[in-house]
C-alpha cells in the first residue's frame, strides 16, 4: 500500500469527523416520524374530543380529556413500563393488522366503575386490583369507547375496532412481535377530582398500510377536517 496514513493523521481523521457521528440503536429504530406522529396526535385530539363528550354523558360528570404526550418504544418495553397491577385491553383496528394495547390508569378504572354504579367518584381510590364485575364493566365501557374511534379515524381508514382481551398482570399480555416499534400517545384524563391517564399504543404494522393517509397534508384535505377546525377556532 503505498504513502499510508500516519497514526497522527488517521486520529486527526477520526476527530474532524466525529462530530457527524450518530450512535443508532438497532434495538430501538425510529419506525414513526414527525410527519406521521403529528398525523396520530390530530387523530387522537380529535379521539379525545369525541370521548370527552361520550363520557360526560355516560357518566353524568363532568370529564376532560387531552392528548398529553407521544413516544416510541419497542412492544416490549413498552410492557415492562407498565405498572403491576396493571390494567392492559388488547384491540385490532380491523381491517388494519396486528394488536394494539390500551392502558387505563388506576385511579380512572376506578372513577369509571364508580360512576357506572351510581356513585359520586369518591377521592379514595382502593389500591387494590379490580375484581372481575369491574373488569367487566371497564370492557364494556372500552367497547362503547370504539364507536368515537371509529369516527376520529374516519379520515385515515373505515376500522371496525374489536376488543380481545383484558389483562392486569403486564408479564401475561401477548404482543405478536416483542421487538416491533409502537407509537404510544397518552391521554390526560380527568374524571371529576381524578386525574390520570389512557394510553393507546399503536404497532407500526398497523399504520403501515395507511400510510399515505396518515400524512398532515391528507388529514388536512380530508373532508370534514375544515370544519372540526372552524368549530375549535
Amino acid at each position: 500500500m503505498e504513502n499510508p496514513l500516519s497514526q497522527a493523521e488517521i486520529d486527526a481523521l477520526v476527530m474532524s469527523t466525529g462530530a457527524n457521528i450518530r450512535t443508532y440503536d438497532f434495538r430501538r429504530p425510529s419506525k414513526f416520524n414527525k410527519d406521521l406522529i403529528r398525523t396520530l396526535v390530530l387523530v387522537h385530539e380529535n379521539l379525545a374530543r369525541l370521548l370527552q363528550s361520550y363520557l360526560s354523558a355516560g357518566l353524568r360528570t363532568w370529564v376532560q380529556i387531552n392528548v398529553r404526550s407521544t413516544n416510541q418504544f419497542t412492544l416490549s418495553e413498552f410492557t415492562q413500563l407498565l405498572p403491576n397491577p396493571t390494567i392492559a385491553l388488547s384491540f385490532r383496528l380491523n381491517p388494519l393488522p396486528g394488536i394494539c394495547l390500551l392502558e387505563i390508569s388506576h385511579n380512572i378504572a376506578f372513577a369509571i366503575v364508580e360512576r357506572v354504579f351510581g356513585g359520586p367518584g369518591s377521592d379514595v381510590q382502593p389500591q387494590r386490583e379490580l375484581t372481575e364485575i369491574e373488569l367487566g364493566i371497564i370492557q364494556r365501557v372500552v367497547r362503547d369507547t370504539f364507536g368515537p374511534m371509529k369516527e376520529a379515524w374516519r379520515n385515515v381508514a373505515e376500522i371496525e375496532p374489536t376488543l380481545e382481551s383484558v389483562e392486569t398482570n403486564p408479564v401475561f399480555i401477548q404482543v405478536e412481535n416483542p421487538t416491533e416499534v409502537v407509537a404510544a400517545i397518552t391521554l390526560a384524563v380527568e374524571i371529576g377530582e381524578h386525574l390520570g391517564h389512557m394510553t393507546y399504543a399503536f404497532p407500526y404494522s398497523t399504520v403501515e398500510p395507511v400510510l399515505s393517509r396518515l400524512s398532515p397534508q391528507s388529514w388536512l384535505a380530508s373532508p370534514g377536517t375544515g370544519a372540526r377546525r372552524t368549530r375549535r377556532a
